[in-house]
């Protein structure tokens, strides 16, 4: 996809006293909170009374105050709420304390609308995706294979666009719909199961 120009003016004009790094990430605020009103979330994951969506940034938070400035472009009932975590990946099955700590790491992400995992990780995210896929979490990325191995939405930057791509099996398979008009504007769309790429 390619952000409307609107939305880049927008952003460039809100940057226009950043470094380029931040510039990326104000644009991807910018859809972030743009994409908000063409996804649906399941019955049982609702918008709480005071109309608040909820994403959780793991790893560096890279949008300082990116998406305090992009909130104008919520829809007008909802308001946006950002919290940070550390990645954790999955502990071994005999290990006891390191359980309990990723059953409290997942009930706290399980409370989320969206998670936006910053980087490119090397731990194993598809135990976070898999424990996640149930609560009807909607996970976002930035990394090369980030839909491949689960994730549901992945950011493909360019100078001055940010494009992207979805795993439409990863999100029907967490009870979310995405809006066919975004579902137009990906670069790519996996709606069925793929060969995997050699090597």
């Amino acid at each position: 996809m390619v952000i409307p120009l609107v939305l880049i003016a927008w952003a460039f004009l809100s940057a226009q006293d950043s470094p380029p790094r931040s510039q990326e990430y104000y644009i991807k605020a910018a859809f972030i909170c743009q994409m908000i009103k063409f996804v649906t979330w399941p019955k049982d994951k609702p918008v709480d009374a005071n109309d608040v969506i909820t994403i959780s940034v793991i790893g560096p938070n890279r949008f300082g105050r990116a998406f305090d400035l992009a909130e104008a472009l919520l829809p007008r009932d909802k308001t946006l709420v950002v919290k940070e975590f550390k990645l954790m990946e999955a502990p071994p099955p005999d290990d006891a304390i390191q359980q309990a700590l990723w059953v409290a790491h997942i009930q706290a992400l399980r409370t989320s609308h969206m998670i936006y995992i910053s980087g490119a990780p090397k731990e194993d995210v598809r135990p976070l995706f898999m424990a996640l896929q149930p609560a009807g979490v909607l996970t976002l990325g930035e990394s090369e294979r980030f839909v491949d191995n689960g994730g549901m939405i992945n950011f493909l930057p360019e100078e001055q666009k940010v494009r992207f791509e979805v795993n439409l099996i990863a999100v029907h398979a967490a009870g979310i719909q995405v809006s066919s008009k975004v579902l137009r504007l990906a670069s790519r769309v996996i709606s069925k199961q793929e060969e995997p790429p050699p090597g």
